[in-house]
């Protein structure tokens, strides 16, 4: 797909590029053009018109091409078409005769297509007017019924350039006056929406202005024939007889897609119509028909094990499921061992992506200085009589570095409680593969802050976020059964069953070998078989045994976490919930932990009772310059989200802000060519209130149509094409994902992930508007019921597999908020912060896109590392459990200490007199 921008085009535009400051090809030397010119006169003064407008054309440099019609052209009244060549130089000079109406540019020499019908790339001009911008978009009406298909992101120079594909038998159409191509009874074959209509609807023959009044193309230019574009993956189609599968989430549907898949077991994260109440066992009953083995329940989000993947269509035809999806892992945490890669050669170097190290251990020295934890260390306030749950996801090492105390040691006990065997059917827990686990590394910074703390060490997957609510009630001290141990108990009892059915019919198989006996050959084998066969049962039922042994011991150990004063949480979600605090899991900590208001608050004076509620700490995350939060603005109207301001600076070499450019992190620098094969996952997150007298059925389609973009520059230097040219390499497909339903307000976010196809730069699109009804789009709404409201979407960009670093290049928000569940306003949301005290630069900000006055993070803490947030709660969780061996209450942390919200945690030096 050849771009060539004339310089007929470049003269007008001088003002508008050099703010984006565009890079074009060179055009040609010589154009062939068609011009179509308009001459109202009669004979004579015609003919004298005619010379002087060719003497005119003559002197640019214009030839024309010889033809039958040459010689009658200043006689005939009706004729208006000139062909020629002309200098590229000159061409748009045309236009100071005014008798020029329309002129067609393509370079010179070019051969028309074989097949009228192809598509060829072309550029058009329209004229001034005083509203450019609804003159553009009447334009694009026109255009589009004429067969011309727009590209998308190109720089409009003001609104005053198209640019796309039209077919070539079109293009002399587009020469003519497009207010004037005839159809049916000499009407002009145009849109409706070109037409003006009477206040009561009533559609008339009558143009709208402006376009009724400006002759709307002036210059077409032709490149050359179009490629075709690059293939963008769409989803599969869903069968007409299998509406339901229509709550597959897009991921869900392309992994089905996958050969192998519909046979093997796979796991589910199924969102509930209505959230069940929290003690109620009757919502399991329709998943039993399917198969589905229940996990754990977060909400109304259910995570489910099929045994084929077939029957994820089966619980979509459940009435009481809103949609379905893969589960969402937690960032930050897994990364997948890497191989040693062979040595680069040179000239691939400067291409590779840079894969971010594992967090290292804090400074001891410098943190305990910095927070004051020297001074209450040296006092003998070492978390003494602190119970630290630590939950993460590996803890691999940690045998090795906590190993079992002495009797004289004064450091406390490590326990391990591995969650992960609940969801295995043998209750076994998952290997742990590494030496050093991102759990242990974090351990290791909650015991230099406090030694002798107690530290229970808690495995979760990381794709299982009812986990966290699990061990939040354990802590709290709630009698219950987590959904996966019922899981397995109802397995264990349904062996048993069976194991008693296979045991009954075996010992009467025995007794009836044993009637006979006989030194036969079939007899003796007989008995010998009914022999084995009881003997294999029994070692059944030994390996039944063990399994109920587990189970039974692994709901013990998590007994033991009752009372437990200091949670760290290490497990994040940037993406896949509902921020804001509106996710279950937010909403669960905030309706635990918070402390009502009294002055019992602030009494610290003795040690904390087992019974108070504990503190939760959360990392941050590292995620700033990743996301992207504010008002859907789209000031010219054309259906595509600005995401800078009108009146925001361009940055050097872009050309909108309808276009959020990518970056990676290489070498500690940012840059903006991304790497092939790097795997990168881009989403969108909107909330939008809802009539409360709809239903949820009425809601499964969002009120704001949102569709997400992954476009890349074709050829960022110019050379080859223009700078402004990108081409579609993805796009949101299918319904989003329905991540919290209210009567009152519904949370939907769209989700991207893929691996980048060849080295470029990329950016992200967003299309969407804003509507003005809260009821769903197919319900009839009158004008009264009409409502304005603002959409805030949430962008946020990262790597799908945990390695690199990704951010938004070009617009990105300082509070584009904290990762779930560190926006719960209960829960201690920790930042990095340097040895100054200052944040650091990846540290996030922001509670989410709906609460900007809220403080996030609570605390900073000081690290050193990549993952900083991540040691920073580590750390931050053992300062707390040293503090509070001090005598200090919860309910006056951290007021007491005198720390502001959002600042670095430390003692003050008056404290240590008290």
């Amino acid at each position: 797909m050849r771009t060539f921008l004339s310089a007929s085009l470049c003269w007008l535009m001088v003002a508008a590029t050099s703010s984006a400051q565009i890079k074009v090809p060179k055009p040609p030397d010589v154009y062939d053009v068609v011009i179509r010119y308009r001459i109202q006169a009669e004979r004579n003064e015609r003919v004298l018109q005619f010379e002087a407008m060719t003497k005119y054309f003559a002197s640019l440099g214009f030839k024309e091409t010889e033809n039958d019609e040459n010689e009658t052209a200043p006689f005939d009244p009706t004729a208006q078409i000139m062909e020629g060549t002309i200098p590229s130089k000159t061409a748009h000079e045309l236009f100071k005769d005014r008798r020029v109406q329309t002129i067609v540019l393509s370079p010179a020499g070019m051969k028309p297509p074989a097949d009228p019908a192809a598509l060829m790339r072309a550029s058009v001009e329209i004229s001034p007017s005083r509203d450019q911008l609804a003159l553009w978009n009447q334009t694009d009406f026109a255009l589009a019924k004429a067969g011309f298909v727009k590209d998308v992101g190109f720089d409009s120079r003001k609104f005053t350039v198209h640019r796309g594909m039209v077919p070539a038998n079109v293009v002399p159409k587009l020469l003519r006056d497009l207010r004037q191509q005839p159809s049916g009874w000499f009407l002009p074959d145009l849109p409706r929406e070109l037409f003006a209509t009477l206040p009561d609807g009533t559609p008339t023959p009558f143009l709208v202005k402006p376009f009724a009044d400006v002759l709307p193309v002036r210059v077409v230019e032709i490149f050359g024939p179009a490629e075709p574009p690059p293939a963008v993956v769409t989803l599969p189609p869903i069968p007409a007889d299998q509406p339901n599968l229509n709550k597959w989430t897009a991921d869900l549907r392309r992994k089905m897609a996958e050969e192998g898949v519909a046979t093997k077991p796979l796991r589910l994260e199924v969102v509930l119509a209505v959230t069940p109440p929290e003690y109620d066992r009757d919502w399991r009953g329709p998943f039993i028909p399917t198969g589905a083995l229940i996990e754990g329940r977060v909400g109304n989000v259910v995570t489910v094990l099929v045994p084929q993947g077939s029957k994820a269509a089966d619980i979509a035809g459940l009435a009481e499921v809103a949609s379905m999806r893969l589960p969402r892992v937690a960032s930050g945490l897994t990364r997948p061992p890497e191989p040693t890669p062979a040595e680069p050669k040179k000239e691939e170097k400067e291409k590779q992506v840079h894969y971010l190290a594992e967090p290292v251990p804090v400074k001891d020295i410098d943190a305990l200085k910095i927070t004051g934890l020297d001074r209450l260390h040296a006092a003998g306030k070492l978390g003494q009589g602190m119970r630290v749950v630590i939950i993460d996801t590996d803890f691999a090492g940690w045998e090795k570095h906590f190993p079992p105390p002495g009797k004289d040691a004064k450091t406390g006990a490590v326990t391990l409680l591995d969650l992960t065997a609940e969801r295995n059917r043998d209750v076994q827990p998952e290997p742990m593969p590494g030496e050093l686990g991102h759990g242990t590394q974090c351990a290791l910074a909650v015991r230099v802050a406090a030694p002798a703390a107690d530290l229970y060490l808690v495995r979760v997957p990381a794709d299982a976020p009812y986990q966290i609510i699990n061990v939040a009630r354990a802590v709290r001290g709630d009698e219950f059964r987590t959904e996966g141990l019922i899981t397995r108990r109802l397995e264990i009892e349904a062996d048993s069953n069976d194991l008693e059915l296979r045991r009954r019919a075996a010992r009467l198989e025995y007794e009836r070998a044993f009637e006979d006996f006989s030194d036969d050959e079939t007899p003796r084998q007989r008995r010998v078989a009914a022999q084995q066969a009881l003997r294999k049962l029994d070692e059944e039922g030994r390996v039944l045994l063990t399994r109920q042994v587990r189970v039974e011991l692994l709901e013990r150990n998590i007994g033991h976490l009752t009372g437990c004063q200091i949670v760290l949480c290490q497990l994040q979600w940037n993406t896949g919930f509902a921020l804001d605090a509106a996710s279950a899991i937010s909403r669960f900590l905030d309706d635990w932990l918070t402390r009502p208001k009294s002055p019992q608050t602030t009494r610290h004076l003795t040690q904390p009772n087992p019974g108070e509620r504990p503190l939760w700490f959360q990392p941050a995350g590292d995620t700033q310059g990743q996301s992207w939060t504010g008002l859907f603005n789209d000031v010219d109207k054309n259906g595509v989200m600005e995401f800078g301001s009108p009146d925001s600076e361009l940055k050097i070499g872009r050309w909108s802000r309808e276009l959020n450019f990518l970056s990676a992190t290489v070498d500690g620098k940012q840059v903006l060519d991304l790497s092939a094969g790097a795997k990168i996952r881009v989403s969108v997150q909107w909330r939008e209130p809802h009539d409360p007298t709809m239903t949820e059925l009425d809601y499964r389609v969002p009120v704001a149509p949102m569709r997400l973009q992954l476009v890349k520059q074709r050829d960022p230097s110019g050379e080859k094409y223009g700078s402004d040219e990108i081409d579609v390499v993805a796009a949101s497909e299918g319904l989003p994902s329905r991540l919290h339903i209210e009567p009152q307000f519904g949370v939907y976010e769209h989700t991207l992930e893929i691996t980048l196809p060849a080295d470029g730069r990329y950016a992200v699109r967003l299309e969407g508007r804003v509507p003005t009804s809260l009821r769903p789009f197919n319900v009839p709404t009158l004008v009264g019921q009409e409502v304005d409201w603002e959409l805030r979407p949430r962008v946020f960009v990262e790597s799908s597999d945990g390695r690199g670093r990704f951010g938004l290049a070009d617009y990105s928000s300082r509070d584009g908020g904290v990762s779930v569940p560190a926006d719960a306003r209960s829960v201690f949301a920790i930042g990095a912060a340097g040895p100054d005290g200052k944040p650091l630069l990846q540290s996030a900000f922001g509670a989410g896109p709906q609460t900007e006055l809220q403080v996030k993070p609570d605390l900073l803490a000081p690290v050193t590392g990549e993952h900083g947030s991540d040691l920073a709660a580590a750390f931050a969780a053992g300062w707390a459990a040293s503090v509070r061996s001090a005598g200090l209450q919860p309910g006056s942390f951290p007021k007491l200490l005198r720390i502001p919200a959002g600042g670095l945690i430390g003692m003050p030096a008056d404290w240590f007199r008290k």
